[in-house]
């Protein structure tokens, strides 16, 4: 009986799978945890790929990063840079940790370009409370959020601060329904102004298979 080959991508995973192991998890002092499997970050990043023109110059940030699962996926996709923003100082401090094992570990088993070993150049973690930003990375050209449990305080800032971006083409959201028209309610209630729909899906929690759904906005 033959059994399924598991795929780079597999791979990269369990290797992330054993570092979280390794620095304690990925809970903090504030906040929630969580994140969306492999399948769904892939969803995520393959709209952005096709829809929102995500490639190896692009520059990911991830609000409320925790870990940085979705910034190693980033790297597997060839993305140049990524940034992580995140409230917790404990979950900051396991981040860079986890990212610096994970991508040494990575590069050796042949999972991620070479490139990414000076992950000083290619990394960058900040440590801030959402509501008090004044801007996003001023590089950055995509954003994602795994938003569930951010205050909606805090989700507004991150409209207003993703509107008046120069260099952000698009963001993806992944928590409860946003209703009817995903697009205006993005608008209405957190202040995205004017926003396109790129893509809906449906997106499980790793761990607890808790469902969610993901979506693709440009502006």
């Amino acid at each position: 009986m033959s059994t399924a080959k598991s795929s780079p991508l597999d791979s990269l995973y369990d290797v992330m799978q054993g570092n979280e192991t390794d620095v304690g998890g990925g809970e903090g002092n504030e906040g929630t945890y969580g994140s969306i499997t492999q399948a769904g970050m892939a969803q995520v990043l393959q709209c952005m790929k096709e829809r929102a023109g995500f490639g190896s110059d692009s520059i990911l940030v991830d609000i409320g990063s925790g870990l940085g699962r979705p910034l190693m996926h980033g790297f597997y996709e060839g993305m140049a840079k990524g940034y992580g923003l995140e409230c917790d100082a404990v979950k900051c401090e396991k981040a860079v940790k986890f990212c610096k094992r994970v991508v040494s570990e990575a590069c050796s088993k042949g999972l991620l370009d070479r490139r990414y070993c000076a992950l000083r150049t290619r990394l960058v973690f900040w440590h801030v409370d959402i509501e008090q930003l004044t801007g996003l990375p001023d590089e950055a050209t995509h954003a994602y959020s795994f938003w569930e449990g951010i205050p909606d305080p805090a989700k507004c800032k991150i409209g207003e601060l993703f509107t008046q971006s120069q260099t952000l083409k698009a963001i993806a959201v992944v928590g409860r329904s946003l209703g009817r028209d995903p697009a205006q309610r993005m608008a209405d209630t957190f202040g995205f102004g004017r926003l396109t729909l790129l893509g809906k899906f449906g997106a499980s929690m790793a761990g607890s298979g808790r469902s969610m759904t993901a979506y693709v906005f440009s502006k």
